[in-house]
């Protein structure tokens, strides 16, 4: 629940996410409407020259899924990365130490 109502850009979100925390709806219909706007003035000129190509979404080039699963998505990821580094456990791990609980209580 906490993960789905912090704001954009917040630390949790940019450790997720990485640079795809800073992409907000504002900010991905900005980038429509400026793509839409160059494809219509590409079209008025008849084509001449190459299709322009669209702003890149972070959700391209993100390696860590934002944008296309979701929480689900996100929790995936994250917790490949926590795999990785040896000083992060997962949630099920600290409910253990902490509180002698176990996943999924």
């Amino acid at each position: 629940m906490l993960l789905e109502n912090l704001p954009d850009g917040c630390c949790t979100a940019r450790s997720m996410h990485g640079d795809a925390a800073d992409w907000t709806l504002q900010v991905e219909l900005l980038a429509s409407l400026c793509d839409a706007t160059q494809v219509a003035n590409w079209q008025r000129a008849e084509g001449q020259g190459s299709r322009p190509k669209p702003i890149p979404r972070p959700r391209d080039t993100s390696e860590s899924g934002a944008g296309q699963g979701g929480i689900e998505e996100a929790r995936k990821a994250q917790a490949a990365r926590a795999r990785q580094r040896d000083d992060v456990i997962s949630q099920e791990e600290f409910d253990k130490r902490m509180f002698g609980i176990k996943g999924g209580d």
